[in-house]
Order: structure tokens, then C-alpha cells, then sequence
């Protein structure tokens, strides 16, 4: 059996937003010869369940799910939270995966709950919209009812624990979206060179065009899908 290759869609908004990055990818992948498995967690995207029912935990199992239908060491390929948590995965069963492709992953779980809160807050200030669940264990993210359990384990990601964990057992290449005409992040650039000289990470990469967990048009990030599936395929 030939390598095989596993998608990891992000969550909330962004995996509308990056729906069409997927496909692209997996056109990408087709017309190279290449499988490339996608699917969507158990209450997310247009799989069957409750949003509410999503936690970090169950969204690691679906993971594991679709890896048991594979190849025993497959690749996995993630965006943004769906980087992250292949890359939980992947820390929790070692050896199982061949290679992690992570593309702008979410490396402070904490802060990207405070920054989807925020968002929040903007959107009900404009629409002066502000209807609180009526069960405390839930609230209203980014148009999703979301549990303060899943909430809670979002909070506890940290890609510095998890990374160092998984470059033992699995090759990772780290790549890092950056907004056409932006500088890259300080900070995030002095991460990613730091994991890349420690060990953690076999290439950090970073790469100008939109966003395409943003609304951005496909031809404007096509440059990114042929560098995800080139690094896939060990070729960069």
C-alpha cells in the first residue's frame, strides 16, 4: 500500500472559511497521484451530532477513528486548530504517524479562546444581539453553542508541551501563513526558529499570501497548496 494522507479541518468559523482550502488541497493531491482522506469531526461541518458535544477529547478520537482506516503510519495535514490537535494525536500515540505537515497551527489554546471571545463581544456590541444561553454550562462562540468543557480544554492546548513530544517519534514540518504585504510576527518567527534549531520541528517555513481560513479568494493562496502538498511528499 502507497503512502496515504489524512486532512485535519480547523473549527468554527475558520473551517467554512478553509472548506475550499481542503478541496484544493485534495485536487492538488489527486493530480498527483495521491490520497488525501478528509472528513469532519463528530458535530462539526456537515457530519452528523451536536456542536455541543464537541470537546478537544472527542475531536482526538475522530482523529484516531480515520488513522485506523489508513496505512499504519500515515500523514497528517492540519490547519490551524486541526494542526494542533494532529499534533496532540500524534503526542498521544507515538509512532502511529509518519509525518505532521502543521499549517499555522494554534500554538496558546488560551489565547485563541480570548480572541474568539473578543470577536464575540465585537458582534453582539454591533448587533446588539447579547442572548445568553440559558444553561452556564454553554456559550454562544462565534455563533456556536460550545461547552465550557470544550472551552476549557482549548484553553489547556500549549504547542510547546505538546511539540517536543511528538519530534521523537515523527518528522514535523511547521508552516507559517503570513497575510500578503505583512511582516511575519516577531515572536512567532523566533518560535518557530527556535523548534527548528532544537530539534522539535524538521523545517519551519513561512509563506506570504492570504489567509485562507479568511475570506480570501482560492487563486490567492494556490502558492500554499502546492508547498503543503510538495512538503507532504517530502519534496521541499
Amino acid at each position: 500500500m502507497g503512502a496515504e494522507y489524512l486532512y485535519c479541518h480547523p473549527c468554527f468559523e475558520e473551517w467554512k472559511w478553509a472548506y475550499r482550502f481542503s478541496y484544493e488541497l485534495h485536487r492538488e493531491f489527486r493530480g498527483r497521484g495521491l490520497q488525501l482522506y478528509r472528513f469532519d469531526y463528530v458535530g462539526t461541518g456537515e457530519d452528523h451530532g451536536e456542536f455541543a458535544d464537541v470537546t478537544v477529547k472527542t475531536m482526538i478520537r475522530d482523529i484516531h477513528q480515520q488513522v485506523k482506516l489508513l496505512d499504519p503510519t500515515p500523514t497528517l495535514i492540519g490547519l490551524r486548530l486541526g494542526a494542533t490537535l494532529a499534533a496532540c494525536y500524534a503526542a498521544s500515540l507515538p509512532n502511529t504517524i509518519k509525518q505532521l505537515v502543521l499549517v499555522e497551527p494554534v500554538v496558546n489554546g488560551a489565547d485563541y479562546v480570548r480572541h474568539m471571545q473578543l470577536q464575540q463581544q465585537i458582534t453582539d456590541t454591533i448587533t446588539q444581539s447579547v442572548h445568553p444561553l440559558p444553561d452556564n454550562n454553554f456559550v454562544n462562540l462565534h455563533g456556536y453553542k460550545t461547552s465550557q468543557v470544550f472551552i476549557q480544554e482549548l484553553k489547556a492546548l500549549d504547542l510547546n508541551e505538546i511539540l517536543p513530544r511528538v519530534s521523537a517519534t515523527c518528522r514535523t514540518n511547521y508552516v507559517s501563513v503570513t497575510s500578503t504585504g505583512h511582516r511575519i510576527c516577531k515572536a512567532q518567527r523566533w518560535l518557530g526558529e527556535r523548534w527548528e534549531r532544537s530539534g522539535v520541528v524538521e523545517r519551519f517555513i513561512t509563506i506570504h499570501c492570504p489567509q485562507p481560513w479568511q475570506s480570501v479568494r482560492v487563486s490567492d493562496y494556490l502558492e500554499l497548496v502546492d508547498l503543503v502538498a510538495s512538503l507532504s511528499q517530502g519534496k521541499q
